[in-house]
């Protein structure tokens, strides 16, 4: 009779298959290495996006990154973190003060997610196939962007203006604070991203 060694051959694939697979799963790392390593190229020269350096907001940002990931799963594979995951983490993380976090704190922490597991997706790392982030949103109400009360705007204003105490550093608030806070009000700046980058030729 004639013995055919298809299933033979198809056993001997599948399990090569299974052991590849195993193998591939014993290389991906837990989320605090991943986020620490993540941290370290970020910050490195030439490490932002379009091998730019990042500026100190940026190396602040990965560094929030890599804080709120060991915190929400330390233990964890990155290929374990699932989309419910996620989802639960941001709709249940608080405040040092307790309180739930705003909209706004939600969408920012789920950008940051989203890029690292981005960057685990890589072709250089590829510990996972989809982004667990992917689907999720947060809709920031507008009540949420409040804007100074001109009574708001000219006490700031007054305070930095009075403040000509050089003791603490080598500059005052009249000189320190004052133009970066007349920058940011009343040209529309982001304080630190924009207004802090600016130069007095500019």
């Amino acid at each position: 009779p004639k013995v055919s060694l298809e299933p033979l051959i198809k056993l001997v694939w599948e399990g090569q298959k299974a052991q590849a697979k195993a193998a591939k799963e014993s290389q991906v790392p837990t989320v605090t290495l991943a986020a620490d390593q993540y941290h370290k190229e970020k910050i490195a020269p030439y490490g932002g996006k379009g091998g730019k350096t990042l500026s100190k907001d940026g190396k602040r940002d990965a560094q929030q990154t890599k804080k709120y990931l060991t915190k929400a799963w330390p233990n964890r594979k990155v290929s374990d973190v699932t989309h419910q995951m996620v989802e639960t983490y941001l709709k249940t993380a608080r405040r040092l003060d307790g309180k739930a976090l705003s909209q706004q704190s939600r969408r920012t922490r789920l950008t940051q997610f989203k890029m690292f597991f981005k960057w685990c997706m890589s072709l250089k790392r590829k510990w996972i196939a989809e982004n667990p982030c992917d689907g999720l949103s947060f809709t920031v109400d507008r009540s949420e962007v409040k804007t100074l009360a001109n009574e708001d705007v000219a006490l700031l204003l007054n305070a930095a203006w009075n403040d000509t105490d050089t003791s603490r550093r080598r500059l005052c608030g009249r000189d320190y604070a004052l133009p970066g806070i007349v920058i940011s009000l009343f040209a529309g700046l982001r304080p630190w991203s924009e207004a802090a980058k600016m130069y007095w030729e500019d």
